[in-house]
């Protein structure tokens, strides 16, 4: 099959094709390329899906930069993972299709049994959901990948990667980074089917940050980017920080180099004043496809719209319940801001002590440790799992 070939494909997230944003599989490695230079606004991919893991669900945003000889092992996900070339040339290999959109709008499916190819800057690719693969850097000068991962967040989650030749030993990623811009627990999703949208917005003084119809995050690679919230709740992460939720209707939040936003529910335009000064951010949305065209959110700054699907885990409260992985975090209120009361290793025997707390969408659980009575709080329920 000719791996050129101009295609959509049906793949484990269902349908999907790709908006490129017109540059170029490369054919043969490019040891010269560049290092990157500063450039105006612009999209750096635009991906319809058919299917995202059901909410709640873990959205993550990461700059993945490969030395020269290094690489990532085989592996794979349970969600999708979509990624643009910042610049450099990255030598991908699959097990499996994934569909490749390049530089200069050639849409290329790599066949069901996989293959090895290069990808270049502004190359996008995308894999699908369990699709292992593994990838590496060849040429003579740092390559730098941007990649957002979707992943399931309910009780009873997978892991959320898996190696196809076991764990790596300590030298095998030896050369290669990675720097998470932004986290995001998402309670819900937009009408299927799905845009998934990567921008790069070049802000100058007194400019206006673009709004967004749905789930939107924000991450400030330069600059601060302010914002007053009028309604709903909205999420920091960035700076080596888990995603926190806040509120605060009316108080002026103010969003540092390093740091990122995330918005449940949309966006309007946000206007900047002058003194705010100078600012890049990369804005990652998810949007009903065709809505993002239309414009802003209905309502400034909301929390999750009606469309969007109701959040919930797996867990029911009924029954002995345990931690469904390690580092769950036990809180004194139920929220993901709350002061923690324990780090929980997973596995960890839970007694449900009352009935769960609608909040940040997630139902949270009044809970004491089986072994522990004294020592009580909230768990949301993608940290319960029914007990074996």
């Amino acid at each position: 099959m000719n791996r050129r070939a101009f295609a959509s494909a049906m793949l484990v997230t269902g349908t999907f094709a790709l908006v490129p944003d017109a540059r170029r599989v490369a054919c043969a490695r490019n040891t010269a390329t560049p290092e990157p230079v500063a450039k105006p606004s612009r999209t750096l991919l635009s991906v319809e899906l058919g299917e995202l893991p059901p909410p709640p669900a873990f959205l993550r945003l990461v700059r993945i930069v490969l030395q020269p000889g290094a690489a990532v092992p085989m592996h794979s996900h349970p969600g999708p993972e979509i990624g643009v070339i910042e610049h450099g040339v990255v030598t991908v290999e699959t097990a499996a299709a994934v569909a490749v959109a390049t530089a200069s709008g050639e849409r290329v499916v790599i066949p069901e049994s996989g293959a090895t190819f290069d990808l270049a800057s502004g190359d996008q690719v995308v894999y699908p959901a369990g699709t292992a693969f593994g990838f590496r850097n060849d040429g003579d000068r740092p390559a730098a990948i941007l990649t957002v991962v979707i992943l399931p967040a309910g009780a009873g989650r997978p892991p959320g990667s898996e190696w196809v030749n076991g764990a790596p030993g300590a030298d095998a990623m030896s050369g290669v980074s990675s720097v998470i811009l932004g986290d995001a627990a998402a309670p819900g999703w937009p009408a299927a089917p799905f845009t998934l949208q990567l921008d790069a917005i070049v802000l100058e003084p007194g400019d206006s940050l673009p709004g967004w119809p749905g789930p939107v995050l924000i991450a400030v690679d330069k600059g601060q980017v302010g914002f007053t919230l009028l309604g709903g709740e909205f999420q920091l992460s960035g700076n080596g920080k888990e995603p926190e939720a806040r509120s605060g209707e009316g108080q002026e939040q103010l969003v540092p180099a390093g740091a990122a936003v995330f918005f449940p529910g949309g966006m309007n335009d946000v206007p900047r004043d002058a003194q705010q000064g100078s600012a890049t951010v990369i804005r990652l949305g998810v949007s009903s496809t065709g809505a993002a065209a239309a414009g802003p959110a209905a309502t400034p700054w909301a929390g999750i719209a009606q469309s969007v699907t109701p959040a919930g885990g797996e867990f029911s409260g009924a029954g002995a319940a345990v931690t469904s992985d390690d580092g769950v975090r036990l809180r004194e209120e139920p929220s993901t801001g709350a002061d923690v009361v324990a780090e929980l290793p997973g596995g960890t025997a839970i007694v449900v002590i009352g009935e769960a707390v609608e909040a940040e969408g997630f139902a949270w659980f009044p809970v004491a440790l089986a072994d522990d009575a004294s020592v009580t709080g909230y768990i949301a329920a993608p940290g319960l799992a029914a007990a074996p």
